[in-house]
C-alpha cells in the first residue's frame, strides 16, 4: 500500500507513519493510492503476488517493532467461500 500526504504529495509505504500522522509537512492526512508495486511484473501469478506484498510489509515495518513485538507477529488468513 502507498500513502499519499493530502497537503504536500509525499508518499510512503509506512503504515506507522501513517497511524502517528507523522508526514515531515506536519499534516495528518492521507489518501491511498494505487501503485503497482516496485519490482513487480503483471504477469506473475496472485499467489506469487501476494507472497512479494507480504515481504515488503515486512522488509518497511520490521525495523519499527520492538522485539517482543517481533516475537508476537502473526499471520492470519482468512478465506471467504
Amino acid at each position: 500500500m502507498i500513502f499519499k500526504c493530502r497537503n504536500c504529495g509525499n508518499t510512503s509505504a509506512d503504515i506507522d507513519m501513517v497511524l502517528d500522522g507523522a508526514c515531515p509537512c506536519g499534516c495528518t492526512s492521507f489518501q491511498l493510492v494505487e501503485q503497482e508495486p516496485i519490482g513487480m511484473t503483471s504477469g506473475l501469478p496472485t499467489k506469487e503476488m501476494i507472497r512479494q506484498d507480504l515481504h515488503n510489509w515486512i522488509d518497511v515495518n520490521l525495523d519499527a517493532l520492538t522485539p517482543d513485538q517481533v516475537y508476537n507477529i502473526r499471520v492470519r488468513f482468512e478465506t471467504e467461500e
